[in-house]
């Protein structure tokens, strides 16, 4: 996992901290361009297995050079592909976002340009078991070489990590491999 983005707050709050992080059940990111500079909507799919507990957060880690904007936008996939009765396993949105931000992942820092971590804040809880679904826009990179690899994860309010993908994040749920750029 990468270092928490929200490590320059004070430390602390180490001790209500859940000392607990898991690999998130299911993730899938499909992007709606493979082409390289170009504007991009990902369709991010996670599953939840620990909640998070009021105003948790979904990070969302790009490769290099993507760039989320420092307000990022983040919307619902179209209504009908969620499930209004909330029955377990089927497709949720997020609970009410009171944000989203864009920030740089250690390895983006060392670049000083840029954001290529979307932090998604909620309003309430992500909950135990449910498959959660929503969209974020992001610009490609410029050029990229081989797998664009992503990472999600969740946390507490306070940014502390509670589970995250071990894995590149893949295009089609239940395969091992992400997606490429092609020119």
């Amino acid at each position: 996992f990468s270092e928490p983005a929200l490590t320059q707050r004070t430390t602390g709050l180490w001790v209500a901290n859940t000392a607990v992080m898991t690999e998130l059940a299911r993730t899938c990111i499909q992007p709606s361009s493979f082409a390289p500079g170009e504007s991009n909507t990902l369709s991010v799919l996670l599953q939840v297995g620990l909640d998070t507990g009021v105003g948790g957060m979904v990070f969302v880690d790009a490769p290099l050079n993507f760039e989320f904007g420092s307000n990022c936008i983040t919307e619902d996939f179209p209504s009908l592909s969620y499930d209004p009765i909330d029955s377990p396993g089927m497709l949720r949105p997020l609970p009410t976002r009171l944000s989203c931000t864009g920030l740089r992942t250690p390895e983006q820092e060392a670049l000083k340009v840029g954001s290529n971590r979307a932090v998604v804040q909620v309003e309430g809880s992500l909950r135990s078991g449910r498959l959660y679904g929503f969209q974020v826009h992001v610009k490609n990179a410029a050029s990229i070489a081989g797998e664009v690899i992503f990472q999600v994860w969740t946390a507490d309010r306070n940014g502390y990590p509670v589970e995250g993908s071990t894995q590149p994040v893949s295009f089609v749920n239940g395969q091992s491999r992400s997606w490429q750029m092609y020119e």
